[in-house]
């Protein structure tokens, strides 16, 4: 692992974790003055070649108050928002498993339901992907609501899956 202090609005990069016995990459976004720890070579070499870390050098004058740089103004102001912590991150975090095969899921009226009520839906049947973008049963109305219900299910962080499938539906692509 390498320690960078972040040089960009964001920056991408992956992690191994275990998910359900397997070992996944895990996507992980740093922001402008975060200092990460970025495991894989890959992404800080990725990184290196797009300038996306602060030097060694210009750390230690940031962390120092010296630093005069053309981000100095940016990384003097107060962050928006306190960050979470590692164990309050992983807390946040739902997964969401395909329920046992041959095991019936409760149906939701997507049509009278509001985002909550989905998203609460969502989480307790542990939809995957293809069963929360049949929520919306091809209907662009439906298609919206069950995205918002996506946001709030995955604490602002909907799949890609999801947001891809219910696109597809309320650009008309597919259904």
């Amino acid at each position: 692992m390498a320690e960078k202090m972040i040089r960009y609005r964001l920056f991408t990069y992956y992690e191994e974790t275990d998910v359900l016995g397997q070992t996944v990459l895990s996507e992980r976004h740093a922001s402008f003055g975060e200092v990460v720890d970025v495991p894989r070579k890959e992404d800080i070499a990725r990184g290196e070649q797009l300038d996306v870390f602060f030097s060694d050098e210009e750390r230690e004058q940031i962390e120092n108050g010296t630093f005069t740089g053309p981000e100095a103004e940016l990384l003097a102001q107060p962050p928006m928002v306190e960050a979470f912590t590692d164990e309050e991150a992983a807390a946040a975090r739902v997964v969401m498993t395909p329920a046992p095969a041959g095991e019936e899921t409760a149906t939701i009226d997507v049509g009278s339901a509001d985002a909550a009520e989905i998203a609460e839906h969502i989480v307790n049947n542990k939809l995957n992907v293809d069963a929360t973008v049949a929520l919306a049963g091809g209907d662009k109305e439906k298609a919206e609501k069950v995205y918002d219900a996506e946001v709030i299910a995955s604490d602002s962080d909907p799949r890609k899956g999801v947001t891809e499938g219910l696109d597809a539906i309320t650009s008309g692509r597919d259904s």
